[in-house]
C-alpha cells in the first residue's frame, strides 16, 4: 500500500488525507490486536 502511494509524484490534498486516515485505521485496529495478546498471555497463566 505504501509503495503505491509513495509511486505518486504529487498527490492531491484529498488523496494525502484519505491515506493518512486509512494509515491510522490501520494503527488502531492493530493496537486492539497488540492488546489482545497481552490479554490472552495474562489469562494463560
Amino acid at each position: 500500500m505504501e509503495e503505491r502511494y509513495r509511486a505518486i509524484a504529487d498527490p492531491p490534498v484529498i488523496e494525502q488525507f484519505r491515506y493518512l486516515t486509512l494509515r491510522r485505521g490501520m494503527r488502531y485496529e492493530q493496537d486492539w490486536i497488540d492488546w489482545i495478546d497481552e490479554v490472552l498471555t495474562v489469562l494463560k497463566r
